[in-house]
């Protein structure tokens, strides 16, 4: 009797408990509801974000979405733009015919972010036009974000990751028709030769070849990567160049152009909290700070400095701006990094140093400053070795005690144009093998169809 007692109580929790959770999925269900925006309802004085009454704006649907609900905009141009700081809801709009535009004068077409000590977390974003801004979509202080089917196109800079974190972004988001290939957790590959902008995060033996990355707010990134190799590629044209941050360490930047990115603000290569990194033969020219080496880390703290790190035989040139007061290359914090047969030519400040210590020659030879011979013009080389007599002081702990008397060599990059023309010549042997594969195909099962199975 007591056991039929237990085993019914037993029963009735078990039904309880699963009435309980039926009433809580039905309720959350309930509560995950659907906004709607249509540009036609701008005007509407009792949108409410119904299916009759839709918001005229994607930011009113932003801001009265709550967890669980889906922002549905509607085809059309809207002239706004767009903060995102909530979690835990999707943006939809339709692929190709929703657009959202800055009209040539606006700041930041998405800006999707949280401020400290928060993040914006697990938020959907599909089938958005973003064009006409000088920022097309930012991401920043957030975590799984989701992005599918969204074209940026016409920004001066398309897009940017300031996040240090892993997302959920395919090659259906593009740059100026270009795809975005976001990796996370890779190992031993190559990315695609087509490809408009590169984020690699946890990923190990990585090859960037022959790529032209440009008009994005950064043209590389690597976080948390390790053992990769980018080389032969064009970076130019962006916010910043390329950026090594969150432990990325010994990687090989080589023979890369890293020019022209933004003359009052951007970075050709930025290092923060990255080690052992080789930096060689490379054109960094006409940024307004050439080589940035920095500790400091915007989304998580790290104890850890950018120190190790080899840079040598690259041209450090015209990295200037109105004021004076940028520079070669800026050291944050950063210690035991060497420096040798690099040329710094007319930078405004050619190297600007903050609490750091590194080396500037490796124990023969030093870098060639331009303006050396200004500022020791009773120097004399000695002998016939193409260094001079006098150490190049930089601060009380960072002397080139081997300054070079000439321009080092560094091999030329590739033009733009043969750069295109190596591109075409990659991509053309891929298809012709390829086609080669497919044609062994179609002869083996010619030949099986001749003998039967």
């Amino acid at each position: 009797m007591k056991l039929e007692t237990v085993s019914t109580a037993v029963v009735m929790l078990c039904l309880l408990s699963a009435f309980l959770t039926l009433s809580l999925l039905t309720r959350v269900q309930a509560d995950s509801t659907t906004i709607y925006v249509e540009v036609r309802s701008f005007s509407d004085p009792n949108q409410d974000g119904s299916a009759s009454h839709p918001f005229g704006s994607i930011q009113k649907g932003v801001d009265a979405a709550g967890s669980g609900d889906t922002v549905q905009v509607a085809q059309g141009v809207y002239y706004e733009s767009v903060e995102i700081t909530k979690s835990n809801f999707s943006l939809l709009g339709q692929k190709g015919s929703t657009i959202i535009d800055g009209n040539g004068t606006g700041l930041v077409g998405v800006r999707i972010f949280h401020g400290a000590p928060d993040y914006t977390e697990n938020v959907g974003i599909s089938g958005f036009t973003v064009r006409n801004f000088v920022k097309g979509i930012t991401l920043s202080r957030s975590i799984g974000l989701h992005l599918r089917d969204n074209a940026m196109v016409n920004n001066t800079y398309d897009f940017g990751d300031y996040t240090l974190q892993a997302h959920d972004i395919d090659t259906s988001n593009t740059v100026d028709g270009k795809p975005i290939y976001f990796w996370a957790n890779q190992q031993g590959r190559q990315v695609p030769v087509d490809a408009g902008f590169v984020d690699l995060v946890h990923c190990v033996n990585i090859t960037v070849n022959h790529l032209n990355l440009t008009n994005n707010i950064q043209g590389l990134v690597l976080k948390d990567t390790n053992n990769s190799l980018v080389e032969n590629t064009c970076i130019t044209h962006n916010w910043d160049g390329l950026y090594l941050e969150s432990q990325s360490s010994n990687n090989t930047i080589v023979n890369n152009n890293i020019s022209d990115n933004n003359a009052k603000y951007g970075v050709g290569i930025y290092v923060s909290t990255s080690s052992g990194n080789i930096i060689r033969n490379n054109s960094i020219l006409d940024n307004a700070y050439g080589l940035f080496l920095d500790s400091t880390v915007y989304d998580i703290v790290i104890g850890q400095k950018s120190s190790g790190n080899t840079v040598t035989g690259n041209v450090v040139s015209g990295n200037t701006v109105a004021n004076d007061s940028l520079v070669g290359v800026y050291s944050n914090q950063a210690e035991d990094n060497v420096f040798y047969e690099n040329n710094f030519v007319n930078n405004t400040q050619q190297v600007y140093s903050l609490n750091s210590t590194n080396e500037w020659d490796e124990g023969n030879e030093g870098n060639y400053w331009s303006d050396f011979q200004t500022k020791y013009p009773n120097a004399t080389e000695i002998g016939s070795s193409g260094v001079w007599n006098t150490p190049y002081v930089i601060d009380t702990s960072d002397i080139d005690n081997y300054p070079l008397t000439h321009q080092a060599t560094i091999p030329e990059f590739p033009s733009p144009v043969i750069l295109f023309m190596s591109m075409l010549a990659t991509s053309a042997a891929v298809l012709l093998a390829y086609r080669g594969k497919r044609l062994q195909m179609k002869k083996k099962m010619a030949i099986g169809d001749q003998i039967g199975p």
